[in-house]
């Protein structure tokens, strides 16, 4: 799948999906493993904010989201570029 990226900092794997609309808004998911049922994590990311997280599953703390918004701040960033 072309939106899906592997975090090697986190040993998850994020599904990115662009908003149709504005080109630095994704909609993320993210899974412990590729082939994952249930996301870990679930929001919106926007390029150079924080993210939003809308849904998120017990046990992730606050320091794995705050890695995770630095990492999809990379990604984004070089998929903008």
């Amino acid at each position: 799948m072309k939106n899906l990226y592997y975090i090697n900092n986190l040993d998850w794997w994020v599904l990115l999906l662009p908003h149709p609309k504005i080109a630095s808004r994704f909609d993320y998911e993210v899974y412990k493993t590729k082939t994952s049922c249930f996301p870990l994590l679930k929001g919106i990311k926007t390029e150079n904010h924080p993210i939003r997280v809308q849904q998120i599953s017990v046990g992730i703390t606050k320091k794995q989201v705050q890695l995770l918004d630095i990492e999809l701040n990379k990604l984004i960033e070089d998929l903008l570029s």
